[in-house]
Parts: C-alpha cells; sequence; structure tokens
C-alpha cells in the first residue's frame, strides 16, 4: 500500500493547479472548435425534435391520450 499521506507542498499544489487550468482551457477550446465546424447539423437535429415534439403535441391535443 503506497504511503501518501504526506501534506502537499505548496508548490505541488500550484503547478497541479495550473495543469487543470491549462487542460481544461485545452479541452475548451477543442470543445468550442468542435460546435463551430457542426453547429448546422446540430441546428438541423433542434429543428427536426422541435417539429416532433409539436407533432405530438398537436396529435395528442386532438385525439386525447386514448
Amino acid at each position: 500500500m503506497p504511503d501518501n499521506t504526506r501534506p502537499r507542498s505548496l508548490a505541488e499544489k500550484f503547478w497541479t493547479t495550473c495543469l487543470y487550468v491549462f487542460g481544461g482551457v485545452i479541452l475548451l477550446t477543442l470543445a468550442i472548435e468542435v460546435v463551430k465546424n457542426i453547429w448546422v447539423y446540430l441546428l438541423i437535429g433542434a429543428v427536426i425534435v422541435l417539429l416532433i415534439t409539436v407533432g405530438i403535441w398537436w396529435w395528442r391535443r386532438r385525439n386525447g391520450w386514448n
């Protein structure tokens, strides 16, 4: 069993936090680039889902729950 119960130094905490922030910025940048490349497909999918939802709502309102 590893003995890692020692208190972490301030420098270790600082560099770990820097690494997490840097990794988060990289992942956020990549996610934004992906969304910029596929926004048209996401918009088409949202419109299709909206049309299906409105169609089901209209059909249930017209015909009841039976």
